[in-house]
């Protein structure tokens, strides 16, 4: 069987205070029929704003962009031990799926559970 993953950047504007926890439980622990979807939620970052019908972030797609580039100038994926641009992705000592970056890594991906981003190639043997 051939199946389809999507790695999405999804905005989500938190009127309810949820909290970033409280939106990833709530997108995680949402069962989707014939359970057609199981979302991960793989890192998350967090502004707060002074909100009224005027934000950037409630107008046209260019001032969404513009809002967005300028909350969130950091690269999309980003180590999640110490924040540095991730150059990795993978799962370790049972912990759920996670992008780090060269140093905290470390790589070598000897056990296949160390997957490159765009940011780094895997060097290949001379």
């Amino acid at each position: 069987m051939t199946t389809k993953v999507h790695l999405m950047t999804v905005l989500f504007i938190d009127h309810d205070n949820l909290g970033a926890e409280g939106t990833e439980q709530v997108l995680e622990s949402t069962r989707y029929p014939n359970d057609c979807l199981y979302p991960s939620v793989l890192g998350t970052q967090t502004q707060a704003v002074t909100w009224d019908d005027d934000h950037p972030l409630n107008g046209n797609a260019e001032s969404v962009a513009q809002a967005v580039a300028e909350l969130f100038p950091r690269p999309a994926w980003t180590c999640h031990i110490c924040g540095a641009p991730a150059t990795c992705f993978g799962a370790y000592d049972n912990q759920p799926p996670a992008f780090a970056c060269s140093t905290c890594c470390g790589h070598g991906n000897e056990d296949g559970r160390c997957m490159p981003t765009a940011a780094e190639e895997p060097e290949e043997d001379a």
